[in-house]
């Protein structure tokens, strides 16, 4: 299955809004830079590079949010998963191809 590259984009921009919104201002800048170059370069490179923010130790999938970061009536807990729902829904599109 191909996933059409705006649709790509788009998951790319919701992720780094979520990302964002809990302090992890450095991913979401991350993937701001990869969204933006969506399109300039071949899209199993962008795949590729964001895989990559996959696999090890301090990677997308071991953020965790920091308590004193969060929103006003937004549980740790809520927020842990609304995080890992965005990270797992981009990493789908890494694994569509």
């Amino acid at each position: 299955m191909n996933i059409p590259d705006e649709a790509l984009r788009n998951q790319l921009g919701e992720t780094a809004t979520t990302l964002e919104r809990y302090g992890f201002a450095h991913w979401s800048k991350k993937l701001v830079v990869l969204r933006d170059k969506l399109g300039g370069v071949s899209r199993s490179q962008m795949l590729s590079e964001i895989g990559k923010l996959y696999g090890g130790f301090g990677t997308l999938m071991d953020l965790a949010v920091d308590p004193s970061m969060l929103p006003t009536g937004i549980s740790e807990d809520a927020a842990n998963k609304e995080i890992l729902h965005a990270v797992n829904a981009l990493y789908e599109y890494v694994k569509a191809g």
